[in-house]
């Protein structure tokens, strides 16, 4: 039901659709629309759904376009909601399952080798989610066909390329550290990464396509199977007495190339080594601010938990980690509906104003009445469950849960307005915001270590959320109340938003005859100017609207 009320498809009425900006119409019969792809060089030409208009005007006889289905439509998206779920639960669960299943199996001193793998390994996640993950959910969930895959097949080239060049200074590191005494395990598990760091991250870039693709259901059963292939082999080397944490991490990463063959068979895609250049320069506009935006958080909250720990003393992080991990299933949901809602948002462009704050502000209600919620049961949870979980560490966690809950609920309160904005592509202005948290949580985090240890540090991290609630707010209501037309030439770098060959900077765009007059552009598109020769009252036709 949430699903339903955060994304309302386009309503059959005169109020709402614009169309989309790469459409064309075309004069004389029959009716067509030459799409411009919004990627590419490919032309197709689709014949319009008929409502009864001919070159001689309207047929009375036609019948008229039935009614959306409602019920079935808010199907649909629960399922997809579903699904978002489904994999965003997998994916938390293996990863903590993995280290879990290591930590009992193996020695401290292997677990840490592959723990510092597995940071590499994140690093990377969230450079490729940046470049590649978000770009494909806010500017390509509205695509389909040959024109969504030759974008899906050069963000894959430029995953290879980079993925591939970070692999050649991993293994040279885990060379030199296997010439050092100390340093012969980290430097077989940083070798065997370099083999197996581009299919991990390949897996995830797969992953994250089948979401702009809107095809969740493929992605959590990729997920899956990634599961019980790592698991399967991890079990392998141990019950055959070969558990080297060089082998553990080829059996993690080997399930996940798997997987990538089996993901680029299912999205019919093919990686362009060559593509990659023209994937960096079409989505430098989104990527470059997406990637400083990560590199920054990071940036502040690792370093603001090492300066804590410096100050505080031994315990003080993984106390703050260990209340993190009680909080973990909220991560898990606000992930699920932030994958799910980015590119349902995107796609759907005629969304006004007021249904867009709307959604914000349902969204982040829900997530923050779910948090609080949980919040309340993990107080009320007995002291004794949180001593059979953490056994003598539980302490430290104990003292901060109250605060890391409740920061980690205003952190989803930030939801709707972040998946808003994100969605309109104006990745401009929420880079602005991350200016404004890095700095607010170091100094909040540090001055409370420095007054009350652990304890102030917690509760400096929740201030910090409770601070940037109303930030993302104001930012969103600053946002919509631009008019169109400026919104849309900031989330795509100045270029008319309405061109398709400007908007992807396309080498071969579509060419419109000269005896088909201008192209078409809605009217409320623009500043009230009347469509190209038909008066200002005539409405503008578009698929999701009746004639």
């Amino acid at each position: 039901m949430v699903a339903g009320a955060l994304l309302p498809g386009p309503a059959p009425d005169r109020s709402a659709p614009i169309v989309a900006p790469d459409t064309v119409a075309l004069s004389g019969p029959p009716i067509a629309t030459r799409r411009r792809p919004p990627w590419g060089d490919e032309e197709s030409l689709t014949p319009a759904t008929s409502t009864g208009t001919s070159a001689g005007g309207p047929d009375q006889d036609a019948p008229s376009p039935a009614p959306p289905n409602q019920g079935s439509r808010l199907a649909r998206l629960a399922r997809r909601a579903s699904w978002n779920l489904t994999d965003q639960v997998i994916t938390a669960a293996t990863n903590t399952a993995l280290f879990v299943v290591l930590a009992r199996t193996v020695s401290t001193h292997r677990l840490d080798a592959f723990t510092n793998a597995f940071y590499v390994f994140t690093l990377m996640i969230g450079i490729g989610r940046a470049m590649v993950g978000q770009v494909l959910s806010v500017r390509f969930s509205g695509a389909s066909g040959r024109p969504l895959r030759t974008a899906i097949g050069q963000a894959f080239g430029f995953v290879l390329v980079v993925t591939t060049a970070v692999s050649v200074i991993v293994a040279a590191v885990g060379a030199v550290a296997l010439t050092t005494d100390g340093g012969r395990t980290l430097g077989a598990a940083l070798l065997a990464l370099a083999v197996v760091l581009p299919a991990l991250i390949m897996q995830d870039a797969c992953r994250m396509a089948f979401f702009a693709r809107s095809d969740a259901r493929q992605a959590a059963l990729n997920d899956g199977l990634w599961a019980v292939l790592q698991f399967g082999g991890i079990a392998a080397l141990i019950r055959f007495g070969h558990a080297e944490v060089g082998y553990l991490v080829l059996a993690w990463g080997g399930g996940a190339a798997v997987c990538v063959l089996l993901a680029l068979s299912q999205l019919r895609v093919v990686p362009s080594i060559r593509g990659t250049g023209d994937w960096l320069r079409r989505s430098w506009d989104l990527s470059r601010f997406f990637l400083a935006e990560n590199l920054l958080t990071s940036g502040a909250f690792t370093g603001g938990f090492l300066l804590v720990g410096a100050l505080v003393g031994e315990g003080a992080v993984s106390a703050i980690r260990g209340a993190q991990v009680l909080v973990g299933p909220l991560e898990t949901l606000s992930a699920a509906m932030f994958t799910f809602a980015l590119p349902e948002l995107a796609r759907r462009t005629w969304l006004e104003v007021r249904t867009r704050w709307k959604i914000a502000v349902v969204a982040s209600a829900t997530m923050l009445t779910v948090a609080l919620l949980y919040t309340v049961a993990l107080w009320l949870v007995p002291d004794g469950v949180g001593r059979l979980v953490f056994r003598d560490n539980w302490d430290g966690p104990r003292q901060v849960l109250l605060p890391i809950a409740l920061g980690s609920a205003a952190a989803r309160a930030c939801l709707g307005p972040a998946v808003t904005i994100y969605a309109m592509g104006l990745a401009r202005r929420t880079f602005r915001l991350m200016i404004v948290e890095a700095p607010l949580v170091l100094s909040l985090m540090i001055g409370g270590a420095l007054a009350y240890g652990v304890v102030g540090a917690a509760w400096g991290l929740a201030a910090n959320q409770a601070l940037l609630v109303p930030l993302w707010f104001l930012t969103l209501r600053s946002v919509l109340r631009l008019p169109r037309e400026q919104r849309e030439a900031e989330a795509f770098g100045g270029a008319d938003p309405h061109d398709a060959a400007a908007r992807y900077d396309s080498d071969q765009p579509d060419a419109v005859p000269a005896d088909r007059g201008p192209p078409y552009r809605p009217r409320h598109a623009t500043t009230g100017t009347p469509l190209p020769g038909g008066s200002a009252t005539d409405r503008p036709r578009a698929r999701h609207s009746a004639r």
